[in-house]
Order: structure tokens, then C-alpha cells, then sequence
């Protein structure tokens, strides 16, 4: 009898790595070359843009350069702090980069990305706070505070939709965002041209507040009418899902297509309007062809990823993979994309690949369990079942992928015979808490009929009870513990034919 995998696509042995056909050959061995690149804005600058784009003339360099490291690493601005002057240092240079907004094109908002070290982490909370003490009347240490409480309300609340998150979470969200609100209002109080303070404010208020939004978008537009992120703030407070409408998205488009020739990263936005709608329609295969159409207008990472999850759901995995790898292009860092192209990979055969994207969302999620289940799979393949037990422990750690991963844990012991005992007792375990799961009793049935044990022949008749019937591999065990079955009832019976 012969034990197959447990049933999952990502649980299958893969074929081996498959060769792109011929139209995307040449545009995917690009892409695996620019991929290698180690810095986030060198790797998208060298990436390939997508074939027949009507992307304006240089959008996607522009869009790339907010990928540029921030001005201080969060080390380099907690050791300046440290040192005598360092606060008014900090300041001065912030200060420069906010001047050099309005006059450099090269350094265009790059004093967003300024602010990025002051994430949610206890540690950059801490920074900030130390930088407003040693410089309270510092507009920018009054916005680094606001953004280290804009982004733990942010965390909080998750990536799901209102009715879909609790209520602990949106009052944890509400707390950190009434901690922000006062910081980002006295930082435009000092300095009124701090537009990623404003812009900041106008996310919370299209959360919570239509006063606070309204606020904040006429400070953004009236001192930075033509940054990129006030004008994709424009965009968000637009559609239809945040209380806009088809014609209010419309607009927001063609402001930001009147102002390209200001700034040329303006330029990345001109699909936004035309993929709205496909990006959210359930019928992803049906929206694929208007997903296509709608990236080929401007270099978007967003509208990236649903074209590529829609053809991947067409059955097309070599123009999905093209599309995932412009937005993991542009969101380098987005688990989502990462485990999303990871996906397309390991159907194409390409685990080595595929591992490293998945290393790149184990970084950004460390604690994800489907994160954490898809690296298991690929560790067990590419390294030892030892070695991808950690990734599954993980993984049953969280409610929604801890069946799945059980079944992976259980089967790395079921397929050692020196684990006999393991693999008894992580099969026993699993079937009394997952009752009618199949592949539980599968599972089952391999570790007692191989010790000879008398119960097997109780895991066969459950597991050909609660079989899964769109489960290929637990169909494909079925005739085997049929016959097994049979054997037993009639051991003297002559073996049937395969």
C-alpha cells in the first residue's frame, strides 16, 4: 500500500521546476535576475516592467524610489538621541528633507519614508518619546509619536472588514488612534507643511471621523497638493468602500493625471479608477481580462496582485506569476504577495524560489500559521522533516491552520518507522480532536496497520466514513484501504487485481 501526501495543494509533491512557455521566457528569467537584487529599490529599478504596459515614461522608476530606505535607520536615530545635541541634529536634518520635498524631485516624498522606523514596536514608541522630551516644541518628534500610535491602532484593527473584526479590536484601534490625533495636530500646529503628518490624520479620519478626514485633507492639499501620498489618500477616500462613489474616484484620477508632469510618481495611479471595481468583484476569473487592462495604465502594486490572484484562479500560472512579481515588486514587504507568488511557484515547481519568498513573509509575520504551514512544506522537501516540524508546531498554534498543520506533524512521524511511537500518539491526539477529519483517520489507520495493532481496522472504517470527496489524495487511498479492509474480513481470499 502505498502512503500519499495529505491533501492540500500545498501538500502534494510538486513536479519538477516547469519552463515558462515561450512568451514569458525571456520576461521571466528577468525577473528571477532582478530578483536576486538585495535592496528593495535597486531590485524594483532592475525588474522588468510588464509587457505592452501604457505606463507613462518612467512611472515605475518613480514608483520605486519610495522604496528607498529611510534617512535614519531607527538605530541611527535612537544613537543620535544619545548624544549631546542630537535632538536638535535630528531636527535639522528632518527639517532639511521636509525643504527638500517641495525642491528636490529626487528626494519627492522621501520625507514620508522618514517616518517609517516609528512602527508599532514598544522600542520605536520609546525613541520618539525620548525625542519629544529632549525637543517638545519639534514638529517632527510631536508626528514620529503619532505614528508610532497611528500604527499599533492600525495593527490593531487587522487587515479584515468592520464586521469581520471584534469589537476588542476596533476599541484597542480607537485607543491608539485618539493617542495619535493630538500628536499629528500639534505637529501641524509647529509646522503646517508636515504632510505626512496630515496625511496620517486623514487615514484615521476615513476610519473613525468624517470631520477629522475633511480636516486633514484640506491641510494636505492646500501645502502638498502634488505629493504622491496625499493624492493616493485622495484616492482611498474616494472609492465607494470608504463612503465615495464611482464619479468621487473618478476625479481623484484625473487629479492625480493633472498632476503627473509635477510628479512624475503620479503616474502609478492612473489604473486605480478602472480597477476599483474588478478588484473587488467576487468573480475573479471573469476579472481578470479588466484587472489586466486596468495595471496596464500605471505601475500599481494592489491592482498587481488581484490580476495575478485572478488569472492564477483562470488557470493561467505563468501570467499570474508575472503579475504577483510586479507586486511584490512594488510591496516588497507585503506577506501577502510574498505568500501569494510563493503559491504560483510551488505549482510551477520552483520551491527554491518559493522558499525565499516565504522567508520574506516569515519576516514581515513571523507568528502567521498559514505562513508558517506553506514554509513546513517546502522545508520538509527541500531540507528534512526535522528541520519543518518548528514551521508546523508553529502553525498549530493558530486557530485557522492548526488542522492542517497537525496533519503535516503527524505525517512526518507516520513516514519515519523509527518514530512509531510519535506518530502514535500525534495520530491519536489529532483524530480525538478532529473527529471527522479524514485525513486524521488516514493517518491513523497507516500507524496502527503498520505496528499490526487491532484497531486499525477501525481507523479504515472511519476514515471511509469521513473521506473527504474533493480531497484527490484521500480518494486516492481509498480503493488501497478498501482491499485492506477486505483482506481482513476474508484473509484467505485471493488478492485483488490492481
Amino acid at each position: 500500500m502505498v502512503l500519499v501526501l495529505a491533501g492540500s495543494s500545498w501538500a502534494a509533491q510538486p513536479h519538477a521546476v516547469q519552463q515558462p512557455p515561450a512568451q514569458w521566457a525571456d520576461y521571466i528569467a528577468a525577473v528571477r535576475k532582478a530578483d536576486a537584487i538585495e535592496d528593495d529599490e535597486a531590485r524594483c529599478v532592475a525588474m522588468p516592467d510588464l509587457p505592452g504596459n501604457a505606463w507613462r515614461p518612467g512611472a515605475s522608476k518613480w514608483r520605486c524610489s519610495i522604496l528607498r530606505k529611510p534617512m535614519l535607520s531607527l538605530d541611527e536615530i535612537d544613537a543620535l538621541l544619545k548624544r549631546d545635541g542630537g535632538a536638535t541634529e535630528l531636527d535639522r536634518r528632518f527639517a532639511t528633507l521636509l525643504d527638500a520635498n517641495f525642491n528636490d524631485l529626487a528626494q519627492r516624498d522621501q520625507i514620508f519614508i522618514a517616518f517609517h522606523p516609528f512602527d508599532d514596536s514598544t522600542r520605536a514608541g520609546e525613541v520618539a518619546e525620548r525625542w519629544l522630551q529632549q525637543s517638545p516644541r519639534s514638529a517632527f518628534a510631536h508626528a514620529a509619536v503619532g505614528m508610532h500610535h497611528d500604527s499599533a491602532g492600525w495593527k490593531a484593527r487587522g487587515l479584515k472588514y468592520v464586521h469581520d473584526t471584534s469589537q476588542a479590536q476596533l476599541d484597542r484601534m480607537a485607543h491608539k488612534f485618539v493617542q495619535a490625533i493630538p500628536e499629528y495636530l500639534e505637529a501641524l500646529k509647529i509646522e503646517p507643511r508636515l504632510s505626512p503628518a496630515c496625511t496620517s490624520l486623514a487615514a484615521i479620519g476615513r476610519q473613525s471621523s468624517d470631520r477629522v478626514q475633511a480636516y486633514a485633507m484640506a491641510a494636505c492639499t492646500k501645502v502638498d497638493p502634488d505629493s504622491y501620498f496625499v493624492t493616493l489618500e485622495r484616492i482611498y477616500e474616494a472609492q465607494p468602500k470608504w463612503g465615495g462613489s464611482d464619479e468621487a474616484l473618478r476625479v481623484a484620477v484625473a487629479y492625480a493625471e493633472a498632476r503627473v508632469d509635477k510628479n512624475p510618481m503620479l503616474a502609478a495611479l492612473l489604473g486605480e479608477g478602472a480597477g476599483y471595481e474588478p478588484s473587488m468583484a467576487d468573480d475573479e476569473v471573469g476579472a481578470a481580462d479588466a484587472l489586466a487592462a486596468a495595471v496596464s495604465m500605471g505601475p500599481s502594486g494592489y491592482l498587481s496582485r488581484a490580476a495575478g490572484r485572478a488569472f492564477r484562479a483562470k488557470g493561467d500560472p505563468w501570467t499570474a506569476l508575472a503579475y504577483q512579481s510586479q507586486a511584490v515588486r512594488f510591496r516588497p514587504r507585503d506577506e501577502a504577495d510574498r505568500y501569494a507568488r510563493a503559491g504560483t511557484l510551488w505549482a510551477l515547481g520552483d520551491l527554491d524560489w518559493a522558499y525565499r519568498d516565504m522567508q520574506v513573509a516569515l519576516e514581515v509575520a513571523p507568528d502567521d500559521g498559514w505562513d508558517n504551514y506553506r514554509m513546513g512544506q517546502l522545508v520538509r522537501l527541500l531540507k528534512s522533516e526535522k528541520e519543518a516540524r518548528p514551521f508546523f508546531r508553529h502553525a498549530m498554534d493558530v486557530t485557522e491552520s492548526r488542522r492542517q498543520a497537525m496533519a503535516m506533524y503527524c505525517q512526518g512521524f507516520v513516514m519515519e518507522p523509527a518514530s512509531s511511537s510519535e506518530a502514535a500518539d500525534c495520530t491519536r491526539d489529532m483524530v480525538a480532536e478532529y473527529p471527522e477529519d479524514g485525513e486524521g483517520w488516514r493517518l491513523r489507520f497507516w500507524t496502527l496497520s503498520q505496528a499490526k495493532d487491532p484497531e486499525a481496522q477501525h481507523a479504515a472504517e472511519m476514515f471511509l466514513r469521513y473521506a473527504d470527496a474533493n480531497d484527490a489524495f484521500q480518494q486516492q487511498a481509498i480503493p488501497g484501504i478498501r482491499r485492506w479492509l477486505q483482506m481482513q474480513q476474508h484473509p484467505q481470499a485471493p488478492h485483488a487485481t490492481k
